[in-house]
């Protein structure tokens, strides 16, 4: 994957991100969501409430979250999003630049190799804090 492809990745996360937001806010402001686990085994599943509390947190009431665990996502989400927004629109700051160095070659090699560090290191901290946010759901 080169940085283009990983700009465009993360603004194509960025958009979805804000597609679901709409969603969520919306429909849940109407009543329209509800939980399919709820509905048909009458028991609350680990995650009820989050979506409530979505709801509730993108309109600045953090005062009773229904789930636990919703607060945690919620900020991961919110910094996940962030930093999409920040990498999506600044591009790392790698992308179009070139030096006046006599070595472009090496210049190319030692960004490329940058633009790669900097992918699996996002990759794997996205993962571990996904893991420790999304466990107490799985458990």
């Amino acid at each position: 994957m080169n940085i283009k492809e990983y700009i465009f990745l993360n603004r194509i996360i960025v958009f979805v991100g804000i597609f679901i937001f709409f969603l969520v806010f919306f429909l849940n402001n109407s009543g329209a969501i509800t939980c399919v686990h709820l509905t048909y085994t009458s028991e609350e599943c680990a995650s009820c409430g989050v979506t409530r509390d979505f709801s509730s947190f993108l309109q600045l009431d953090f005062s009773k979250p229904i789930n636990q665990y919703s607060f945690g996502l919620f900020l991961y989400c919110i910094l996940q999003f962030i930093y999409r927004i920040l990498i999506a629109s600044i591009g790392l700051g790698l992308r179009g630049k070139q030096t006046k160095s006599k070595n472009l070659i090496l210049n190319k090699n030692v960004r490329e190799l940058v633009i790669k560090k900097v992918i699996i290191a996002d990759a794997m901290i996205t993962f571990l804090f996904g893991i420790v946010v999304f466990l107490p759901f799985w458990i």
